[in-house]
């Protein structure tokens, strides 16, 4: 007589792998696209804390990121620009309006800090998932970031905190 497994129960653990791969699958996209994003965060952050220390040296933020007092790293795209395999980090202004941003094309997700002294919009955050979604799991992240449902518009979702 030869020992085995029957049919039935070689169903009920492919179901049981089948059910736990469900469950698993969005926790593990969710997580691994919060940690790309926290590296976007974390580095955002080192750009405008130079620029702070740099205001506070010169009365004035520079668009050169050679000029701060760290090395971003990357591949310099232009003098306020870093381009990396996942995206880029930017220095930008718009009249009196100065922000530090660091996107990941790979998982359509950014994030960007206005500086100090910028006219209307000073020390705001702003995580944006660049496309429209709602039930993305960028969405999902930026929720649990700041606590904040992003509304979402014809090409982007984010959330201002």
């Amino acid at each position: 007589m030869q020992k085995a497994f029957t049919l039935i129960e070689l169903l009920v653990v492919v179901l049981i792998i089948g059910i736990l791969s469900a469950i698993a699958l969005p926790q593990y996209q969710k997580a691994v696209i919060k940690t790309r994003y926290n590296t976007l965060k974390t580095m955002t952050h080192s750009i405008v804390n130079a620029e702070e220390i740099y205001y506070m040296a010169n009365n004035e933020y520079t668009q050169n990121l050679e000029s701060l007092d760290i090395d971003p790293g990357g591949t310099p795209n232009t003098e306020q620009q870093r381009d990396f395999d996942w995206g880029y980090c930017a220095v930008q202004t718009t009249s009196d309006i100065w922000y530090a941003r660091c996107e990941n094309t790979k998982i359509k997700m950014l994030y960007q800090v206005y500086f100090q002294r910028s006219a209307s919009a000073a020390g705001v955050r702003d995580c944006v998932y660049l496309g429209t979604d709602a039930g993305a799991v960028q969405n999902a992240v930026c929720k649990s970031e700041t606590g904040k449902t992003p509304s979402c518009g014809s090409s982007v979702c984010e959330v201002y905190y």
